[in-house]
């Protein structure tokens, strides 16, 4: 009897669990939001953390993005009960289903970079678009976008698109993105007049002849192949020219660009400067890797950086009458004498490196620092460095640290011991703490690999990145230096290089 009960009730009990366990199954098949990640999102913006979400309550959604940092979205299920949303900001997830918000009628703005979509045809149901950012995902055809007669901004770029002749039609078009493709043919664009913004970086483009007519203000068509830039000639608002890795010889084209103020077209090749002569607007001039000798075009016009690099220059006096120029990278170039600079007051810095400098260099460089021109000069060849090198100037002397500088989400970390060494500063590491003190003269600092509180005479300072270990070194953001030690540090992304000044 008893061994009776006892099966009776484990029936029982099991019949329970079973129960509870289809009913959590039927529950969760009920939930309109499938996804977690995506659900938290929802009950955040709603301010919602209690109950279950109902349709009624995805209807006064407006806007979505991910609310907390972590886990990623792999499903849009139950956005198709968002009746009102007009934006989806959803970048940096897993998706690679975009049919449930294939139907919203209001929904206007939509980032989904760096997912896993190959498929936008459900988007073309959503004739309001303005504003599509697609970048970083695995598309091959954008064909629906044509169905999209009001979209303004486009950025398709980082995927695998061959033909963007579907955009034909968009004639709102302002910024363009479609960088990283593999596009050759951009007869698409002919009738985009309203286009400010065109971005096509790392492409197959040679026929620039679709821009005649359009009025730019940016355009970066680095490593492509082209040749002739002649449509430019007419672009009277264009600012920014970005054309660097290609196969340009004449400048010509850019003489009546009255607006441009930064031109960027390293590695191609160009030998005269003579068109830019003319050309008023205060101006940053890279032009490095090319086959320029003569910068005397440059004394008429109001340049303020130039970035000449890897030349074939040999004459460096006209910088005397370049009154506005304030920055000069000559690394690589024939110079030898640059005694006629020694009385020039407005220079900031100028880059000598690689140069064949004879005797009178150090007297003429000594003037200049005396005249507040930071000279770099040396022979450094960073031979076990990659081509993308970061290059450490400690006052005005190229420095070439055993460990390469590290870019990190987008900060310079540079190792601690072997900088704060080169500073002079001593540096001690605690193992079983993991704790890092540098000492320098009455300077005490602590910082601890993993946190982003450190220590500078007692006082807590907070670091924007927390100190890593890359290969069992400790590195640290190289701004942190300018805190720690007392020096001046600067970052200057045009020449990959770190400037720290102790005095």
């Amino acid at each position: 009897m008893k061994i009776l009960r006892k099966i009776l009730v484990a029936v029982a009990l099991l019949s329970l669990i079973f129960n509870l366990y289809e009913g959590k199954k039927v529950f969760a098949a009920n939930k309109l939001i499938e996804d977690p990640v995506l659900e938290s999102a929802v009950r955040d913006v709603l301010q919602k953390y209690s109950g279950e979400l109902t349709k009624a309550d995805l209807g006064k959604l407006k806007t979505i993005y991910i609310t907390r940092k972590g886990n990623k979205v792999k499903s849009l299920k139950g956005l198709e009960n968002a009746s009102n949303l007009f934006s989806l900001y959803l970048a940096d997830n897993n998706i690679s289903d975009v049919s449930p918000i294939a139907n919203l009628p209001k929904l206007t703005n939509i980032n989904l970079g760096t997912n896993q979509i190959k498929d936008i045809r459900p988007l073309g149901a959503l004739p309001s678009l303005l504003d599509l950012s697609i970048d970083h995902n695995q598309l091959t055809d954008i064909s629906v976008l044509k169905n999209s007669p009001k979209l303004g901004s486009l950025s398709i770029n980082h995927n695998q698109i061959s033909d963007i002749s579907s955009l034909a039609a968009l004639n709102q078009m302002y910024f363009l993105n479609i960088s990283e493709n593999l596009i050759a043919d951009i007869g698409a664009m002919r009738n985009m007049k309203a286009l400010n913004i065109f971005m096509a970086d790392s492409n197959l483009i040679s026929d620039l002849n679709p821009l005649k007519g359009l009025n730019l203000q940016i355009i970066k068509l680095n490593s492509n192949k082209i040749v002739d830039i002649s449509a430019l000639e007419s672009m009277s608002e264009l600012a920014n020219i970005e054309m660097a890795h290609n196969e340009i010889s004449d400048l010509g084209p850019l003489a009546n660009l009255k607006q441009v103020s930064r031109i960027w077209m390293g590695h191609n090749h160009i030998q005269s400067l003579e068109p830019l002569k003319n050309l008023p607007s205060r101006m940053g001039l890279y032009l490095n890797d090319n086959e320029i000798s003569d910068i005397s075009p440059l004394i008429s016009t109001n340049v303020d950086s130039i970035d000449l690099t890897a030349n074939k220059i040999s004459n460096v006096d006209p910088i005397v009458n370049i009154k506005s120029l304030r920055f000069a990278w000559l690394s690589n170039n024939q110079i030898s004498n640059i005694s006629a600079l020694k009385d020039v007051t407005t220079l900031l810095e100028i880059n000598l490196t690689l140069n064949p400098l004879d005797d009178s260099f150090q007297q003429t460089r000594e003037k200049l620092n005396v005249n507040g021109t930071v000279v770099m000069f040396g022979h450094f060849q960073y031979a076990n460095c990659s081509t993308e090198c970061i290059y450490l100037w400690i006052d005005g002397k190229e420095k070439q640290l055993e460990l390469e500088p590290q870019v990190v989400d987008g900060r310079i970390l540079i190792a601690l011991r072997e900088l704060f060494e080169t500073l002079g500063a001593k540096v001690e590491w605690n193992p079983n703490t993991s704790e890092i003190t540098a000492t320098k003269g009455e300077r005490i600092v602590v910082l601890k690999v993993g946190s982003k509180d450190a220590k500078i005479n007692g006082k807590l300072k907070r670091l924007d990145v927390e100190p890593q270990l890359i290969n069992e070194k400790t590195y640290v953001p190289v701004r942190f230096v300018s805190e720690a030690l007392g020096t001046e540090v600067r970052w200057d992304e045009f020449s990959s290089s770190v400037y720290i000044k102790t005095n």
